[in-house]
């Protein structure tokens, strides 16, 4: 059988280091290191595992070179010392043991560092900080060259510890990326003014770096295609910045997004948006391009390579998702491929990486995550074909487990399918569909439109029960005075198995009770929005929240934040809302909503364990997971569905319910 995906997969070389295919992992920020920056067993773990699954190139994460150059409290990987090397040097032999290159990107914070993280005032090619944060030292002529002494000698300790080369980070609003804009660069010596000044300081560093660790240490320079912000560079200020760094040799030119002053992308991204911005660079320039930008399907990456808009396709969160991506599409079978939903929740959502449907994403070094034929199938009878119920009938099918699911519903996903109804959340239908192919894939039996009796528990006699029966809708806690509005939950709205009147005030502060209000607003009904203390989104990444409160704008949602229901009086919603006054004072303030049909109550859900406490003791194992043991989020049911199936069973030595005690707080 041919490739589908010929360009994808031809070899590349990048100076001197040959690539098997076109595939880059974008540097992405894990927060698996110690808290020197330094090396641990889950890092080498997880980058081990991208390796084994076939890319081409890894670009490891971020790696301060200084100490006033880290950007977090919170495991920052670092190379700004030589005590790191030795365990920097066990990374890259496990990477290269399955034939991948790794490039490690060298950045520094500038003003992005923060005096509390470092200790140090933080520093920026001038005075001015564009993010209201601290205002950095601006750096003297003599200390520009000596950031890039720190640059260089950080890409010696990279090149004694086994990286294959190393990326520049000129990007999202660090160091570098100040020092190469306009708005942020307003130096009067010979590393600001026009083009070839601001960006100097980049060439010295691949220049220093070539005589540090030879003109075979090839340096990738990662920039901003353009910025989206008043004062910084447009597409043909960044082509020209690239055209003058080419002066100095680098391997490639590693283009990122359009970028705001706080250095976030823009949120709503299109997939694969930026490869047009690749393809002007690729045009004016001489050295390979590589781009970026929700590229998460193959033959998106191959159409890219083919209409010759870059060289190479960096892809970071499909890593997340599926690391065996790669080793997939060179095969041409994807039938059991996951496709990243571009949902964000692997970043800034959590401490650490994450991804919301691969459970595995960074515990790879958990010898008990591991999928592995169960010593004793049990026979399995999984309640709920919500995202939860779904993973944990996948993962123990895989494990040999004799399962069926029981929905009561006809159509499997849950509530996570209904959100999908909403465009903020159409992202999101990849993965329910992804899950529901597994199912089908692995022949899983599926019983739908049927409720799980304690007779039929009877019947069935299973082994284990795993109850994924989701959650209820919440009492509504206000005094209320006559008959008022129907109270109704965000999942019977998208559902639309209740009737919303013209007149609606949605509570609540999750993504769910967000749907429903931009749903209801596009069916052109009027909206009130009550957000709670915590703010809107509490469960959404930043990015897509931004958007979002742009759309309810735009649809005319009345918006109270922070605010709670105060009372209702017959159809007369009373909301108490904080109001700012002087200084950092706030008041309160009552306000009414006339001639309310509807009040949607997107927070306050209750567990739904009803069945779990009906059928305990008539299995030897009863498990209940999702918004059925703790209301939460899609990423935390799928999770606890996929620890409880990977348990069962587990070397036939330990009883499960302690093994699920052992491993349930693991991370």
């Amino acid at each position: 059988m041919s490739n589908p995906f010929p360009r994808l997969f031809s070899p590349f070389k990048l100076g001197n280091v040959a690539l098997r295919n076109r595939y880059v992992m974008v540097p992405m920020t894990t927060r698996y290191t110690d808290d020197n920056g330094g090396v641990t067993d889950k890092l080498v773990a997880f980058y081990a595992r991208r390796a084994e699954g076939g890319v081409g190139l890894i670009v490891f994460e971020a790696s301060y070179v200084e100490r006033r150059g880290k950007h977090s409290a919170i495991n920052t990987a670092g190379i700004h010392e030589d005590a790191l090397i030795p365990g920097y040097r066990r990374l890259t032999e496990a990477v290269h043991a399955h034939g991948t290159p790794i490039f490690m990107q060298l950045g520094h914070a500038g003003s992005r560092a923060n005096s509390s993280v470092t200790g140090i005032k933080p520093i920026g090619p001038s005075h001015i900080d564009l993010r209201h944060e601290e205002v950095p030292q601006e750096l003297s002529t003599e200390g520009v060259r000596e950031l890039i002494e720190a640059f260089a000698q950080a890409a010696r300790r990279a090149e004694e510890a086994g990286f294959d080369g190393v990326e520049l980070h000129g990007a999202h609003g660090y160091c570098l990326a100040e020092f190469l804009s306009p708005a942020y660069n307003k130096r009067k010596d010979i590393y600001g003014g026009d083009s070839m000044g601001r960006t100097r300081i980049v060439r010295e560093i691949i220049e220093r770096i070539h005589a540090l660790a030879g003109k075979d240490f090839p340096v990738i320079v990662r920039l901003h295609a353009q910025e989206s912000y008043k004062g910084g560079l447009k597409l043909e200020d960044s082509i020209e910045n690239a055209r003058n760094i080419q002066r100095a040799g680098p391997a490639a030119i590693h283009l990122s997004a359009p970028r705001g002053p706080r250095g976030l992308p823009e949120a709503g991204m299109e997939r694969g948006r930026w490869a047009t911005l690749a393809e002007a660079f690729k045009k004016a320039l001489n050295v390979p391009v590589i781009t970026v930008g929700a590229i998460t399907h193959p033959s998106m990456a191959e159409n890219i390579l083919k209409h010759g808009q870059a060289d190479l396709v960096a892809i970071g969160r499909p890593l997340l998702c599926d690391p065996d991506l790669p080793r997939k599409a060179a095969s041409g079978s994807l039938e059991d491929f996951r496709e990243c939903i571009l949902c964000n929740m692997c970043h800034h959502t959590r401490p650490q990486v994450n991804c919301i449907i691969n459970f595995e994403c960074g515990r790879e070094y958990v010898a008990e995550y591991h999928i592995t034929r169960a010593i004793k199938p049990k026979k399995v009878m999984v309640v709920g074909g919500g995202p939860g119920g779904l993973e944990a009938a996948r993962v123990a099918t895989l494990r040999g487990h004799n399962v069926t699911l029981y929905e009561q519903s006809q159509e499997l996903g849950g509530s996570l399918r209904l959100a999908t109804s909403a465009p903020h959340m159409q992202h999101m239908k990849e993965g329910v569909d992804y899950l529901v192919r597994e199912v089908k894939r692995l022949k899983v039996p599926v019983v739908t439109g049927t409720r799980v009796t304690t007779r039929l528990v009877k019947n069935e006699k299973p082994d284990v029960v795993i109850v994924a029966t989701g959650s209820k809708l919440g009492r509504l806690r206000v005094p209320s005075q006559g008959a008022g509005p129907r109270v109704v939950s965000p999942e019977d709205v998208i559902a639309k198995r209740v009737q919303v009147g013209d007149c609606v005030v949605v509570v609540g502060s999750s993504t769910a009770a967000a749907t429903v209000a931009e749903v209801l607003a596009l069916q052109g009904k009027g909206v009130s929005f009550v957000v709670g203390a915590e703010g809107l989104g509490k469960d959404m990444h930043l990015y897509f929240k931004e958007a979002l409160i742009d759309r309810l704008r735009d649809e005319a949602v009345i918006m109270y934040e922070p605010a709670e229901l105060a009372r209702i009086v017959g159809r007369d919603v009373v909301v108490r809302k904080l109001v700012p006054v002087k200084g950092l004072k706030f008041a309160v303030q009552e306000q009414t909503i006339k001639d309310v049909d509807t009040i949607v109550l997107g927070e306050g859900a209750k567990p739904n364990a009803a069945l779990a406490a009906r059928i305990k003791g008539l299995a030897p194992e009863v498990y209940v997971i999702g918004d059925a043991a703790k209301v939460a989020d899609a990423m935390d049911a799928i999770h606890h569905g996929s620890r409880v199936a990977r348990s069962l069973g587990v070397e036939g030595r330990i009883f499960p319910q302690l093994w699920w005690e052992r491993i349930k707080n693991l991370p």
